[in-house]
């Protein structure tokens, strides 16, 4: 398995991540002209087989970004292979380096796989339990 960085030099990754996994089959290009949007793939050859996108934001201070992140897939077929966690890991790596301040992601609460996901790979929970959309955090080390 192999993660690559979605660019305007290899758009074909993000056309096979949206017809995987959205239901509109074209994907917008201009997703990559705006600097702050962020998408990997995982790669099994060059078959996509999971995908994370994100957003990145300025603060109002001018200090680190924050990160968004929207959405990760991953095919049936390839879950609980550890796609996801590299998938993660790949958009979370700025945060290492001190790029972000912090980045976040909301699920649902019925959505355990999520959950166990995000906390395995070091976020914290911020909202209680019984709410609908559970925040989760990852600090900027």
């Amino acid at each position: 398995m192999k993660i690559v960085k979605v660019t305007k030099e290899n758009l074909e990754y993000g056309r096979q991540s949206i017809e995987l996994f959205f239901d509109k089959k074209t994907f917008n290009q201009d997703f990559l002209d705006l600097p702050n949007n962020v998408m990997y793939v995982a790669l099994d050859e060059t078959m996509v087989i999971g995908m994370v996108y994100g957003y990145e934001f300025d603060r109002p201070d001018g200090k680190e970004k924050q990160l968004f992140i929207y959405s990760i897939d991953v095919l049936k077929d390839y879950r609980k292979k550890h796609v996801a966690t590299k998938l993660l890991e790949h958009i979370l790596k700025p945060l290492e380096t001190g790029y972000y301040r912090d980045a976040f992601v909301i699920t649902n609460h019925t959505n355990d796989a999520a959950m166990n996901l995000y906390r395995k790979a070091g976020a914290t929970q911020v909202t209680p339990r019984d709410d609908q959309d559970i925040l989760f955090v990852w600090k900027n080390k």
